[in-house]
């Protein structure tokens, strides 16, 4: 099997929208000109992220393990930990997205504020960032893009598979999620995420 038919193998799993959305976000972070679903230009630009993609980065998946170490810690709204701690005694859930990338070395930064978060990752859609593993999936109440929290405001972490890890309720958990309690979807700049079309690293 070739480059191409492994691509449009990937790519029938999803519904043409959602295609759409992620090759148009492939090709504005790999700075590839929109030439199409499978372009010479986009694939040629993949082929570089790809050879240049698995030394001195952070993967999504790392994210997940990170977090995932954090389970049964107690939830705590407006919680502030030290990075420096490998089990904090309580977190929020942007201070668990922040504690996550910080102790892996993502950069540039992850802020704290669930939509300082937002603002801070590249959009897309809820139907993809649930299916792609260390994703964020947002929900406000409200606009994110200001410079106040919106009166309802929460952040997860997607495991790809409709599961999410979140500091919520009693502590962080790891439950079972639907796109429908999701307004906003994000991509973490300086992390490798699984896409339909391969790897890319975000935002660099």
């Amino acid at each position: 099997m070739n480059a191409r038919e492994y691509l449009e193998r990937q790519l029938s799993l999803y519904t043409p929208m959602e295609v759409g959305a992620a090759v148009r976000l492939i090709q504005r972070v790999c700075g590839a000109r929109q030439d199409g679903l499978l372009g010479p230009q986009t694939l040629a630009r993949l082929a570089e992220w790809e050879r240049a993609m698995f030394t001195g980065v952070v993967h999504s998946w790392q994210l997940v393990a990170e977090s995932r170490s954090l389970l049964d810690v107690r939830y705590e709204f407006g919680a502030e930990v030290n990075t420096a701690e490998a089990r904090p005694r309580a977190i929020d859930c942007s201070e668990l997205i922040e504690w996550a990338g910080a102790r892996l070395g993502v950069t540039p930064r992850i802020p704290d504020g669930s939509w300082l978060q937002w603002q801070h990752c590249i959009p897309v859609p809820p139907t993809i960032a649930i299916r792609t593993e260390g994703a964020l999936l947002f929900r406000f109440k409200g606009d994110p893009s200001g410079r106040s929290r919106p009166s309802e405001a929460h952040v997860s972490l997607s495991l790809g598979d409709s599961q999410v890890i979140e500091a919520a309720g009693a502590h962080v958990r790891q439950v079972q999620t639907s796109v429908e309690k999701w307004t906003h979807g994000g991509y973490l700049p300086g992390v490798v995420y699984p896409l339909p079309m391969g790897r890319i690293m975000a935002g660099s």
